[in-house]
């Protein structure tokens, strides 16, 4: 008899059956582990309360039943915690936890849809949690769990600002469905190689900085690498293995920076989609060859520097190459490396792009129709050899003063545009189109467009107005004034 009581008090010391007020409680404990059953939302506290001698007792804890938000507030409490279980309580969105040092293994439910604004921040040994029911990961909400290494989430769309911020073990990122990237997202994650981008739209500033080992960005539905609050964009600063990348075809703009610093690129395909591209968007990277995209009308800031360009191509649509004032350097940097420059602009510009160090040893291939222009212009009559591209063209914009002496490379589908700059109303200088046709053969196209919208010069109050002087036939299947 004295024996079966002996029993029985052992099984009460770790079983206990609590009444407080209207809650029933079931509370068990082995050695700081806790089984929790809450009835009543809010009553956590209470409950740990009077299971417990002192919150930092608590190692393990598994509850079950139905918890709120003051409930997880409990969690910060338990500083030696090391495993959490929810995974019957039926929560929407966990937080709580952040800065439990020991908190290793979190088990969420699958109703959990998302991981509150810092929630996980400073877990540093946490390196277990079950993310696939997430959509939305907030802010901070994972910076410096320095013990994660993989993340796996079928349903997440949403990554909050520095959520993975200095998560510096953290390998691979499998999430197939993610939309929006925020700030800082992943910055200093120097072991993250792999990101899943294929529906990535969204991107922001240093969202991938310093993550030295991610190899490739391959974001075909990207829209957008710089939040419009933001001014710079810092993108993928740093990340020195980045070796393939590809934008999709939808941005219009690659910001400052997006790609200082890495090092592993060797060719970039900027899409055609793209407007502009800021300063030092590929400063301090090694490629050998850079194709600016038509579309792009104007460059005025310094946009790479590296070993020095082997190839570098320019579009037809570029207007403006030219420093802005105050800035030092050169838009492409050296030319000591440089083996062929495609322009395929009309107008000679007023800069290369390069400093001079190596235009002696390059050639420069132009449209043949103005390969005369380029030999007779200052600025580009520097390189070793000038030679016609093997292309026809189809838009002909002239916007300054040009002679026309032969008609090779223009296509009978072409396009022939005389015009001005219309943002300038009053100007001291003509920037309006003034055609010379002096070839000896006529010229065939499909359209021929005159603008007359003038710019009035300041010094003598006349107008400014495209011309057109034809000293042989043109012929266009339509024109318009």
């Amino acid at each position: 008899m004295n024996n079966n009581r002996i029993f029985f008090a052992v099984i009460l010391s770790g079983l206990l059956n609590l009444t407080i007020g209207q809650i029933s409680v079931f509370a068990q404990s082995t050695n700081g582990s806790y089984s929790i059953t809450v009835s009543t939302p809010g009553t956590l506290s209470q409950i740990m309360e009077k299971t417990i001698d002192n919150w930092s007792d608590v190692v393990e804890l598994t509850i079950t039943g139905s918890i709120d938000s003051c409930d997880m507030n409990c969690f910060s409490k338990m500083q030696n915690i090391e495993k959490l279980n929810l995974k019957q309580t039926g929560i929407v969105k966990i937080h709580g936890c952040a800065d439990l040092k020991k908190l290793c293994i979190v088990t969420l439910p699958t109703t959990v849809k998302e991981v509150a604004d810092s929630a996980f921040a400073g877990c540093s040994s946490l390196h277990d949690i079950n993310l696939d029911s997430v959509y939305k990961i907030g802010d901070n909400s994972f910076s410096y769990c320095r013990e994660i290494k993989n993340i796996q989430s079928s349903k997440l769309k949403t990554i909050g600002s520095s959520s993975f911020w200095g998560c510096n073990k953290l390998e691979t990122f499998a999430a197939p469905h993610v939309i929006t990237i925020g700030k800082s997202a992943f910055c200093y994650c120097d072991m993250l190689r792999q990101f899943d981008f294929s529906s990535v739209k969204y991107l922001d500033y240093d969202s991938f900085a310093e993550c030295y080992n991610l190899e490739e960005a391959i974001i075909p539905n990207l829209e957008s690498l710089v939040n419009e609050k933001n001014t710079l964009g810092r993108t993928f600063i740093r990340c020195r293995s980045l070796k393939n990348i590809y934008l999709g075809e939808k941005i219009e703009e690659i910001p400052s920076y997006t790609f200082y610093g890495c090092r592993g690129l060797t060719t970039v395909k900027i899409p055609l989609s793209v407007r502009s591209i800021g300063e030092w968007a590929f400063g301090d990277c090694q490629m050998s060859s850079l194709e600016i995209p038509e579309g792009i009308e104007k460059l005025n800031k310094p946009i790479y520097s590296g070993y020095g360009l082997e190839t570098l191509t320019l579009p037809s649509s570029l207007k403006t190459l030219k420093i802005q004032e105050g800035m030092d350097g050169t838009i492409f940097g050296s030319s000591h490396r440089l083996k062929d420059f495609t322009c395929k602009s009309t107008i000679p510009l007023s800069e290369t792009g390069l400093d001079n160090s190596g235009l002696g040893n390059a050639t420069l291939h132009v449209p043949a129709f103005a390969i005369n222009n380029y030999k007779n212009s200052e600025v580009w009559n520097s390189f070793g050899s000038i030679e016609p591209l093997d292309e026809e063209f189809m838009r002909i914009e002239i916007g300054s003063d040009f002679d026309l002496s032969c008609t090779d490379g223009i296509s009978e589908n072409a396009e022939l545009i005389l015009t001005n700059d219309t943002t300038r109303q009053w100007c001291s200088e003509d920037p309006a189109g003034h055609l010379t046709f002096s070839a000896d053969q006529s010229l065939k196209i499909n359209r021929f467009t005159q603008f007359q919208n003038w710019a009035i010069n300041i010094d003598t109050n006349e107008p400014y107005s495209t011309t057109l002087i034809a000293n042989n036939v043109i012929t266009a299947d339509s024109i318009e004034v």
